[in-house]
């Protein structure tokens, strides 16, 4: 396993460029883009473009720029996107099957294979030809590869554990709090309350 040696922009930022390429491949037939045009569809300085780029290969073509099949395979190979994840999802309520039935309805490599809840409601019940079962029952021996956190703050770190405990590599917190987590865990976080208190923030900021 290498070392965490990239900052989680430069992950993000290929991300965003995969989505780009893909818009474009999929609405023409044209065979190159360069930087500077990558750069002004994303806003971004095309020397980062280039550098980011850089990483995945040595795809570019002097006076051409990037070939679009070579430079869409290259960034899927660089995002896993061969690969098929299987995900978990812990906390069954609204926001946890909004966020399972975008999974299941758009197209992605990611395998919801396991729903966890501790409700007694829940447990039992099926969603998206899924049975939502008991969270107490989540032991080593189910193969997770990535979980998604969705339950209340105070049981968060408990969930985050129990994952790290049955093989989780990466886990996504939807919950409101910062989780300390082993280095060797890749952690991405989502507060939608947060977000919405940094937009409003800078709205009423600039406009004084």
């Amino acid at each position: 396993m290498k070392e965490k040696q990239l900052s989680d922009l430069v992950f993000e930022r290929i991300s965003l460029y995969n989505r780009c390429i893909n818009k474009i491949v999929e609405s023409t037939d044209r065979e190159f883009i360069d930087s500077k045009e990558m750069s002004k569809i994303l806003n971004l300085d095309s020397s980062l473009i280039r550098r980011d780029l850089s990483l995945i290969g040595k795809i570019g073509k002097r006076g051409f720029g990037y070939s679009l099949p070579v430079l869409q395979e290259k960034i899927k190979e660089f995002l896993a996107k061969q690969r098929i994840w299987n995900v978990a999802i812990i906390g069954m309520g609204n926001l946890g099957n909004a966020i399972l039935r975008y999974l299941i309805n758009s197209k992605n490599n990611y395998r919801v294979s396991r729903l966890f809840d501790k409700d007694p409601a829940k447990i039992g019940k099926s969603t998206a030809e899924r049975t939502i079962e008991d969270f107490t029952v989540l032991t080593p021996g189910y193969k997770i590869e990535l979980g998604i956190i969705t339950v209340p703050a105070d049981d968060a770190p408990h969930v985050a554990d129990r994952l790290i405990e049955c093989g989780a590599e990466g886990i996504l917190n939807f919950a409101p709090v910062r989780l300390n987590l082993p280095s060797r865990i890749y952690y991405r976080e989502i507060d939608v309350i947060r977000e919405l208190d940094i937009l409003g923030a800078m709205i009423s900021f600039y406009s004084k």
